[in-house]
């Protein structure tokens, strides 16, 4: 499994970089896998898994392809 560092998603733009006024909603990640299973045993892994940041029982997990332009 590939994977991109974890990433933040707020509710809104943040106004600022004082992370202490953002507005949190979860995190994103950009995953190449063979199968949902694959991601699931590594993500369980993770230490924001292990250590209770990310909500395990309420990960959603989307198949996605994703297009880029070169100008």
């Amino acid at each position: 499994m590939n994977a991109d560092k974890p990433r933040a998603i707020f509710n809104e733009k943040p106004e600022s970089a004082d992370p202490t006024k953002f507005s949190f909603y979860g995190s994103t990640l950009v995953v190449v896998a063979s199968s949902k299973e694959e991601i699931l045993e590594r993500l369980n892994k993770d230490i924001y898994a292990t250590s209770g940041v990310w909500d395990m029982d309420n990960i959603q997990i989307w198949p996605a392809k994703f297009a880029f332009r070169n100008p």
